[in-house]
């Protein structure tokens, strides 16, 4: 027994005993840590670090410095992509979206007596807006509802807050954004007086991990793509999600 353990130390002094392998390193790119969204994809980012095992940077910065950093490889990857022509050409894009749908929904005032079950309620109702953005077809083009137009989503959810409008539309995720930075600001708690109504488009919006094709992780793409389709596949980066919106209070959107 002695001899076994002179031996086990003569190898640990002397470095024969071979090291843990050295951790490749991880750069994200994500946005401001005042964007609540942040939350649950650097915990994403962390999981994929440690399936990978690498050890994770996260670098926040704006959408236009994000974008640069993919670009020049500044950053190895970052999530919450959509694939479009305006990333393709220098970023590769995890062939396993985490998210594959976007919903457009109708905030009520809680215990107002407006009700959004089907889109006819939407007739007599004025609904909030944003100048110059796109909605869905169906309500774009609907001379019948009447449109309250603001120059930004935060201004429509004071207007309903006051009561000047019946309903604001948005996409779910970007709400939770806004009220969350609302709620940050005026050191109020709003989401409580707030409820999403029955009624909402989904379509598809397939959301991504994307990696710089001026990374080093080009070269281990192939391990990349399958830890990451096993944390999408096994429910890890749902629990993520869910988990972000349970703890916020706010319903989960059907986004899978």
């Amino acid at each position: 027994m002695m001899k076994g353990f002179v031996t086990a130390l003569f190898l640990f002094i002397f470095g024969i005993v071979s090291p843990a392998p050295a951790q490749d390193e991880l750069t994200f790119a994500m946005l401001p840590e005042t964007n609540p969204m942040v939350v649950f994809k650097r915990d994403i980012a962390l999981l994929l670090g440690k399936r990978l095992n690498a050890a994770v940077t996260i670098v926040h910065v704006p959408p236009k410095r994000r974008y640069t950093s993919l670009q020049t490889g500044d950053c190895d990857m970052s999530l919450g992509l959509l694939k479009t022509t305006a990333y393709t050409d220098f970023v590769y894009f995890v062939s396993t979206p985490y998210q594959r749908k976007a919903n457009k929904v109708f905030f009520l005032l809680k215990g107002s007596d407006a009700t959004i079950n089907r889109h006819e309620d939407l007739h007599g109702l004025t609904i909030g807006t944003v100048r110059g953005k796109r909605t869905f077809p169906e309500f774009d083009d609907d001379a019948r509802i009447e449109k309250d137009i603001s120059n930004d989503l935060e201004s429509n959810f004071r207007k309903l807050l006051l009561g000047r409008v019946d309903a604001v539309v948005t996409q779910d995720s970007t709400a939770v954004e806004i009220i969350s930075e609302m709620e940050r600001s005026d050191k109020k708690n709003y989401r409580d007086k707030l409820v999403i109504a029955d009624y909402k488009y989904t379509s598809e919006n397939p959301v991504f991990l994307g990696i710089s094709k001026k990374s080093p992780w080009m070269k281990k793409i192939d391990q990349v793509e399958k830890a990451f389709k096993e944390m999408v596949q096994s429910g890890e980066t749902d629990e993520m999600i869910e988990r972000y919106y349970k703890d916020r209070n706010m319903r989960v959107p059907d986004y899978r």
